[in-house]
C-alpha cells in the first residue's frame, strides 16, 4: 500500500497521468525523491522518459538530484545503459551529478557487471570528466567486493590507472584494505552460530 501510494505521488510529480508537465508540489519535498524513484521503477521506460525530459529542462539543484537519482534507481539494463550515456553528453550533467547518475548501478549485484565493464571501457574519459575527484572511481567499481581474490584483481587492474590520479594511490589502498577486511570478517563468521549479546 505504501509503495502504491508513493508510485501515485511520483507519477503525479512527473505528470504521467495528466498533462505531462512537471508538478514538483504534487509530493512533499521530504518524500518526493522516494516517490519519483518508485514511479520510475514501476513505470518503466515511459516514466524514465518523463523524468529525463523534466531533468533536462530543470535548473533547480534539488529537483535535478531527485530526478537523477530516480532515473538511476532502475534495474532495467536498457535504461541503465541510457543513464551511462548521459554521463558523456556535453553540457548535460554538472560534475557533482556524475556519481549520482550511475551510482545506483553500483548498489545492486545484478547491475554491477555492466557498470564495471563501462568503467573499464571509458576509464580515461571518466577520470578526466571527474577530475580532480577521479580517484573515487575505484570505490564505485569495487562496490560489493568482499573477497581476497577480488581485492587482488582490483589492485592489479587499478594500480597503473590510479598512479597519476590525484589521491588515486591512497584511494586504491584504502579500498583494497576495506575489501580484505570484509573478506576476513566473512571468513571469521563461517560456521559460527549467530551470537546475541547477553545483558
Amino acid at each position: 500500500a505504501g509503495r502504491a501510494r508513493m508510485d501515485r505521488a511520483g507519477r503525479a510529480v512527473l505528470g504521467l497521468d495528466g498533462d505531462g508537465a512537471l508538478h514538483p508540489d504534487a509530493a512533499a519535498q521530504d518524500i518526493r525523491g522516494v516517490a519519483l524513484a518508485v514511479a520510475v521503477q514501476e513505470g518503466g521506460k515511459a516514466a524514465f522518459d518523463a523524468a529525463e525530459r523534466h531533468f533536462r529542462a530543470s535548473r533547480d539543484a534539488v529537483l535535478r538530484s531527485q530526478l537523477l537519482s530516480a532515473m538511476g534507481s532502475t534495474q532495467d539494463p536498457a535504461l541503465n545503459a541510457r543513464m551511462r550515456e548521459l554521463a558523456f553528453e556535453d553540457g548535460l550533467l554538472r560534475r557533482n551529478e556524475m556519481f549520482p547518475a550511475v551510482g545506483g548501478q553500483a548498489g545492486e549485484e545484478a547491475t554491477r557487471p555492466a557498470l564495471r565493464a563501462w568503467i573499464d571501457e571509458h576509464f580515461d574519459a571518466l577520470e578526466a570528466r571527474l577530475s580532480p575527484a577521479g580517484a573515487a572511481i575505484v570505490s564505485l567499481y569495487a562496490a560489493g567486493m568482499c573477497s581476497d581474490a577480488e581485492a587482488d584483481a582490483l589492485e592489479a587492474k587499478f594500480a597503473a590507472r590510479m598512479a597519476d590520479v590525484e589521491g588515486g594511490p591512497r584511494e586504491l589502498q584504502q579500498t583494497v584494505e576495506s575489501i580484505r577486511m570484509c573478506a576476513a570478517n566473512v571468513a571469521a563468521r563461517k560456521g559460527e552460530p549467530l551470537a546475541f549479546p547477553s545483558h
